[in-house]
């Protein structure tokens, strides 16, 4: 067996053994997907590593590279992202394998940490290996109709996912001002205009959708149903201008919750707590999916910081699966 890295020659082949490994799930698996997430990344295309056997592709693992950032300075990391192993050599331990030979290419490269946010399937797997828990990240969910999510539920009405809103047309991006990244104490993505392209305004497999003044403020959201309940998920909240116009975003949030019907409104509660004179009260702080991290170059200290959860300000774009 050959363990090499992947080439821009092997995307058919890589297609074929995720088809061959997950299925046809909801998540499709194609080319093009393939090169939004793993080539297309404004902070660089994935580390992917591949499994190879009598010419045949048996295991693949990728990690997504991100870049974050506080006062101390840049963190280069990767996110542990998509694996699969052929049906025919399942159990013999090459998710393993491709794992930590990935991990010892990125600390070899000057990738400080992975962080990842595994299932409690995958979870114990990550932990043997060296990861460890950092904690669920924190959410905050407000309830904007509670008597039509009793009644529904009650009538065991599901949720639509129709947008009541226009297509967004992302192109206004080319139009607003560079956004600000905050350098707290906090650790945040590093973004711009051309990651929120990337991430939000291109991405084949959610629907985004935002408001927006055009000069201080850009809220991105996407619509969720579970079950009975229609959920607005904030993805991210950026600011255009030192100066943000509080009110107007309060007052287009309130307008867009209406408009789209939303039973519940959730956001990350670092990202609440910033911006929560725009939201209002009536927030619950909730726990949300539980983020794993792995030491690589960054040294001890830095590590003990980072691990702590209250050392980040992550939003639910950084973490939401996609």
């Amino acid at each position: 067996m050959i363990i090499r890295n992947a080439t821009a020659d092997d995307l058919s082949s890589i297609v074929t053994l995720l088809k061959a490994s997950l299925g046809e799930t909801l998540v499709p698996k194609s080319e093009a997907l393939w090169r939004w997430k793993h080539e297309d990344n404004p902070f660089g295309a994935s580390y992917v590593l591949l499994a190879e056997l009598d010419n045949q592709l048996i295991g693949l693992r990728a990690f997504l590279q991100w870049k974050w950032q506080n006062k101390n300075g840049i963190y280069k990391t990767v996110r542990a992202v998509d694996t699969a192993t052929h049906p025919n050599h399942q159990g013999k331990g090459l998710f393993k394998k491709l794992t930590l030979q990935a991990v010892a290419d990125c600390k070899h490269d000057g990738v400080d940490f992975v962080f990842n946010t595994p299932n409690e399937k995958s979870r114990p797997g990550y932990l043997k290996m060296g990861w460890v828990d950092q904690g669920p990240m924190p959410i905050s969910i407000k309830p904007v109709r509670p008597v039509s999510i009793l009644i529904n539920k009650l009538k065991g009405i599901t949720a639509s996912d129709e947008s009541h809103l226009p297509i967004a047309d992302w192109n206004i991006l080319t139009g607003l001002p560079e956004i600000i990244s905050h350098t707290d104490r906090h650790l945040q993505t590093i973004v711009s205009k051309a990651y929120v392209h990337w991430r939000y305004a291109i991405n084949p497999l959610l629907a985004y959708s935002f408001i927006t003044d055009h000069k201080s403020y850009l809220l991105v959201y996407r619509m969720k149903s579970q079950g009975s309940i229609r959920e607005c998920r904030i993805a991210d909240v950026f600011a255009l201008h030192a100066s943000v116009d509080y009110q107007d975003l309060r007052k287009q949030f309130r307008k867009m919750l209406a408009l789209q019907k939303a039973d519940v409104a959730s956001i990350s509660h670092a990202n609440f707590q910033r911006w929560k004179s725009s939201f209002g009260a009536l927030f619950i702080k909730m726990k949300g999916p539980l983020v794993t991290l792995k030491q690589l170059a960054i040294d001890d200290v830095g590590f003990q910081n980072v691990k702590m959860n209250s050392a980040w300000n992550y939003s639910i774009g950084d973490m939401e699966l996609f």
